[in-house]
């Protein structure tokens, strides 16, 4: 697999990491504990109609731990409401009427993969293509999904 999605065990953010991402500690809050989601649910991680299954987990395995701190969790969230509405107000916000976001940086900037698109990395790179299978393209981090 290509990217796993990385969750911190104190506030709860998740967002992919690539084969050559490193990270030594949480970009958000700066807790240096880590887990990893299952493989199984990567593929459709918080991707609607998935989200209840990732919420689930993350009761489960991440807001049921000593580690896990609440009010970093909302500190958290408010810090991505506020990128987010700074986004919005530098007109990212092509795909935010269909409420698409990036399900591995949060971010609105995003853009529908075209079947021609996704035909044509086929063509030139095969079955290797990453774009196999994906729907949207985040232009902040580069994921497809």
């Amino acid at each position: 697999m290509d990217k796993r999605i990385r969750y911190c065990k104190r506030c709860a953010d998740h967002f992919a990491e690539f084969d050559d991402d490193h990270y030594d500690k949480c970009p958000m809050c700066g807790y240096p504990g880590w887990g990893y989601v299952p493989d199984e649910l990567v593929r459709d991680w918080m991707v609607p109609p998935h989200e209840k299954e990732c919420e689930e987990f993350l009761d489960e395995h991440v807001r049921s731990q000593p580690e896990y701190d609440k009010e970093m969790e909302e500190k958290v969230k408010q810090k991505l409401e506020e990128k987010f509405e700074e986004e919005r107000k530098r007109g990212n916000v092509a795909f935010n009427l269909s409420g698409v976001s990036c399900p591995y940086c949060h971010s609105s900037n995003t853009k529908k993969l075209s079947g021609f698109g996704v035909g044509f990395s086929a063509g030139l790179l095969g079955l290797g293509s990453s774009k196999i299978g994906k729907q949207w393209h985040c232009k902040s981090c580069g994921s497809n999904f």
